[in-house]
Formats: structure tokens, sequence, C-alpha cells
């Protein structure tokens, strides 16, 4: 991965399917800061995914391995993919304690009400 003039990621890899191709992702990424936002998610699974969105962000803004950071929060690197992904197993949201919230924000150098998506449009269904 390469980060090139205009805060651009450049990641090009080979895949060999049914014969062979080169597949070149290109991610845009202003100052963390400045990224845009996204609208606010309207269920508990966008929430958790969104949530995990911002984990990687952050993560790859460090430039540090999934494997490190779990390392840095006390978290083993299975655990914190499912919380970048937003789900635990298929159909089932992440759903972190505010204990492991705070131990990934302190590993990020983050306060965590950073890494939090807006939950104003949240809904939650009938119980």
């Amino acid at each position: 991965m390469v980060l090139s003039a205009g805060g651009r990621f450049e990641t090009s890899s080979q895949i060999d399917y049914a014969g062979y191709f080169w597949l070149t992702i290109e991610v845009d990424l202003v100052s963390v800061e400045g990224m845009p936002s996204s609208p606010a998610p309207s269920s508990w699974e966008e929430y958790a995914k969104d949530l995990g969105i911002e984990l990687q962000r952050r993560r790859i803004a460090l430039d540090i391995t999934q494997e490190n950071l779990a390392h840095r929060a006390g978290l083993t690197r299975t655990h914190y993919q499912q919380l970048e992904r937003g789900f635990w197993k298929p159909g089932s949201p992440a759903n972190p304690s505010l204990k492991m919230l705070v131990r990934l924000a302190q590993a990020l150098q983050l306060e965590v009400a950073e890494l939090l998506p807006s939950g104003r449009d949240v809904e939650w269904p009938d119980t």
C-alpha cells in the first residue's frame, strides 16, 4: 500500500481467477479529522458496521496491523477482526463492552467518542 500525493492510498494486487488480471483499489483519505461523514446509522447492525469502519480507518491511518492493534488493546486478532467487520457471527452484530472500547481508543491514542458513530437515528425494534 502506497500513500500518494493528495492523501490517496493506492493498492495493487494480482488475482488469478480463470486467467489473470490486475486489480487496483484506490481509497480517498482526507486527514482523519476531515474525513467525510456518512449518514447516521438507522439500525444496530449499521451502527456496529460503522464503528468497525471507523476502527479500520483509524488503524490504517496509524499504519498498524490488526494483530498489532489487537495486542495493544488486549484482544485476540480474531476478536478484533470481528469488531472491524461489525459482526460476531453471521446475523449477530458486534456489541463491544465499554471496557473494550476504552482499550481500543487508548491503543489508537484517541478518546472513545472519536470512534463512535452518531446514534441519533438508530431505531430499536419493538420487543
